[in-house]
């Protein structure tokens, strides 16, 4: 992924992806990411979260990965028995693509 993002380094690249993926050719979560060089790219932030009485859903648009990103994670700090939001049971989000491809994707449920 270093190719990407405009590195100088590498002033012709236009895409790069990258993922990992375990023994069965499943993506390890968190590790898969593109990079285009298109400024025109959107991204979609999708959410959901369950409070334990009803469920706050959607999708955002975003105009470039990083503030994808940050908003991935916002969603995601409902999760993982945060102090804050003590009646979350359920948190997922995931960001996708133009094309569909999905960048990150993490879910959490309380046990």
């Amino acid at each position: 992924m270093k190719m990407g993002y405009n590195n100088p380094s590498y002033p012709n690249m236009k895409y790069v992806s990258c993922m990992v993926t375990d023994e069965q050719d499943n993506v390890v979560p968190g590790y898969n990411e593109t990079w285009n060089i298109s400024n025109d790219n959107k991204f979609f932030v999708h959410y959901i979260r369950h409070d334990g009485e009803s469920y706050t859903k959607g999708i955002d648009i975003q105009d470039n990965y990083g503030a994808a990103c940050r908003a991935y994670h916002t969603y995601m700090e409902f999760g993982y028995g945060n102090s804050k939001f003590p009646n979350v049971s359920f948190a997922s989000s995931k960001i996708t693509g133009p094309s569909g491809f999905v960048h990150k994707n993490e879910s959490w449920t309380r046990e």
